[in-house]
């Protein structure tokens, strides 16, 4: 194992350590939180809930006590604002109340004393309720709450008996009832002693108590009732406890702690792989991707496993080469054999094989489009003379160009082969009549006349040329080449340098 692989595998190995290390820590340490937080959950809602209650009992215990008050039943009596100036407004300051209702037994209103905002005081006729009536005729006393613009208003009631009677013995002869405005600063006092966000909002459904179940968290609710009994309002007090929030900062020191580790140590595997194994195989890609052996060089340096794969990069690149000189090379030995299968090797044209193929085609298109084929055959005169003469290999010069020459006299449709020695074919295709062939016929034999450079001296040949047409003549190859092939006897016989046109004979 090389010196990076090393590296890197144990980075991998202390990762994975310090990891599993701090995830059991995290466990261990959750779990001890949460039973911490669940034992004092308990002990939490039970101080909250006494909180709340106790903040309702300086009223409660206004009404009980004024309720039982002989001098209260003779007020209802007989009133006088004297002692209600120096009893009931003095209560108010007393036990924290913010508005005193006393009614007769008819329910009728003898005094009131408030100190509530007109827009809540207007909200609040507390005996108007004929539901709450028949409550404190049957119960000795009453708790519940009015929705205001201002907040939710507790108010205690109770029925105003003399002392001496037993509850239940007599009729009541009034009826006493104190409220308090749970305004923002009550609220906020309320928050103080719990230590908790307090709210007032609207009711949901579900009953008092804990309503979140996650360690640490104490979310404390209580319903505000109307004089029915129905819900108007929800006491909502949620308290995080300062051992769970000590336990997060921690927790989350350490989860910090754990990240930044994590990623120091992939930062350094990154610029490790980077060095060593990246950067060599950026390099080797771009010397494939470039064919570029040379690129390979800076890795000869370096004494890793990738010192070697250059070297197997570079036999590759020769290797390949090799491969596509050999695969050229047999193309290009292909490609000649398939052109000399069908052509001349001297002169480069078609042979007699090819030269027939594209006569035939020549023919079947005159046949469907009733036109005329004109089948020439050309010989030079006296080329052995030539070749005696000059040699073999002038004789070769001067057949390239006559080929060149043919080839300048016809059109690019037309067709002009070599059947070899010094004996040339063409196909005319489309031609019209035989005064268009003859015309044809005069211009070959006037390049062919040319004097041809060879070498270091002008070499002169003629041509004799024979002609049949299709389809006047035949209708067959065989029989076109042969009629052309007579016909170039009779120019010859005719004195050479000339064109004859096939005579069919009479018998």
């Amino acid at each position: 194992m090389n010196t990076p692989t090393k590296i890197v595998a144990l980075l991998v190995v202390v990762s994975l350590t310090f990891l599993g290390g701090l995830s059991a820590l995290i466990r261990h340490q959750a779990a001890e939180a949460h039973a911490l937080m669940a034992g004092r959950t308990a002990d939490q809602l039970a101080l909250i809930d006494w909180l709340v209650t106790l903040h309702g009992n300086l009223l409660s215990t206004f009404v009980s006590d004024y309720s039982r008050w002989d001098e209260m039943l003779e007020f209802i009596h007989r009133p006088d604002p004297l002692w209600a100036r120096d009893n009931v407004q003095t209560a108010l300051a007393i036990y924290a109340a913010d508005a005193v209702w006393i009614y007769d037994a008819q329910f009728k209103l003898i005094h009131v004393v408030t100190a509530l905002p007109d827009a809540v005081a207007t909200r609040i006729t507390p005996l108007a309720d004929a539901h709450l009536r028949e409550r404190l005729q049957d119960e000795p006393t009453a708790h519940f709450f009015v929705l205001t613009p201002a907040g939710p208003v507790e108010i205690r009631a109770a029925p105003v008996t003399p002392s001496a009677v037993a509850a239940g013995a007599a009729p009541p002869g009034g009826f006493l009832l104190a409220a308090r405005l749970w305004s923002d600063e009550l609220r906020r006092d309320l928050g103080a002693l719990t230590q908790a966000e307090v709210t007032i909002g609207a009711p949901h459904a579900g009953g008092d108590g804990n309503e979140d179940p996650r360690p640490g968290v104490v979310s404390y609710r209580r319903i505000l009732r109307g004089s029915d009994g129905s819900p108007v309002a929800e006491l909502h007090l949620r308290r995080i406890a300062v051992d769970y929030q000590r336990w997060l900062r921690a927790f989350e020191m350490q989860v910090v702690s754990a990240v930044a580790l994590v990623l120091t140590l992939l930062l350094v595997t990154y610029v490790c792989l980077r060095r060593w194994v990246t950067g060599p195989l950026r390099v080797i890609g771009d010397a494939l991707s470039h064919s570029d052996p040379a690129a390979l060089a800076i890795l000869d340096r370096q004494s890793s496993d990738f010192a070697r794969i250059a070297v197997l990069a570079r036999e590759f690149f020769a290797q390949r080469d090799e491969l596509l000189r050999e695969i050229g090379e047999r193309k290009h030995l292909q490609t000649e054999l398939q052109f000399l299968a069908s052509h001349d090797p001297v002169t480069g044209l078609p042979n007699r094989r090819l030269f027939r193929d594209r006569l035939e085609q020549a023919l079947l298109q005159a046949q469907r489009r009733a036109e005329q084929v004109a089948v020439l055959f050309l010989d030079l005169d006296h080329f052995k003379q030539v070749n005696d003469s000059h040699g073999h290999a002038v004789g070769d010069l001067v057949l390239k160009h006559v080929a060149q020459r043919l080839r300048e006299c016809v059109r690019g449709s037309d067709t002009v082969g070599r059947l070899g020695g010094d004996e040339f074919v063409l196909c005319l295709s489309d031609v019209h009549g035989v005064a268009d062939v003859a015309r044809v016929c005069d211009k070959i034999i006037a390049s062919v006349a040319r004097p041809i450079f060879a070498r270091t001296d002008d070499v002169i040949v003629t041509c004799s040329i024979g002609v049949s047409m299709f389809p006047d003549d035949g209708h067959d190859i065989d029989t076109l080449i042969d009629g052309a092939d007579g016909a170039l006897y009779q120019a010859k016989a005719a004195g050479r340098n000339r064109t004859r046109f096939h005579a069919p004979q009479t018998t």
